[in-house]
């Protein structure tokens, strides 16, 4: 398993994590408008909550989620080849393929959407 690997999955995982918290904050803000100075500490304004949760964060979710999940099934991808039998590493590399194609689409149907005007 090369080292690259378990660092892109280990680096998006904390990105992830980390925009996740984001998206959930400013969800929460235009949810309870009244609450939006106190949820966001006074940096953000109900605009800019809007602004980034429903137009930044959710392809910038979708890219690096994808590449997270590429990175990781490649290495349950590499684990199963390791020690499991003939079924564990068929079903890894099908969950690896399917990772890729779905992923491959979701993420390019979410950047599609948050390009179209208005």
């Amino acid at each position: 398993m090369q080292a690259w690997v378990r660092l892109i999955a280990s680096t998006t995982g904390i990105l992830l994590s980390s925009i996740a918290f984001l998206a959930l904050l400013t969800g929460i803000c235009l949810r309870l408008p009244g609450a939006t100075s106190t949820i966001t500490l006074g940096l953000l304004d109900y605009a800019a909550c809007a602004e980034l949760h429903l137009s930044t964060l959710p392809p910038l979710l979708a890219v690096i989620g994808y590449v997270h999940a590429a990175a990781t099934a490649d290495i349950i991808a590499h684990y199963a080849s390791r020690g499991g039998g003939q079924a564990a590493r068929l079903l890894a590399n099908v969950y690896r393929i399917l990772v890729y194609a779905l992923g491959a689409f979701i993420t390019s149907y979410t950047l599609m959407l948050s390009l179209l005007p208005g």
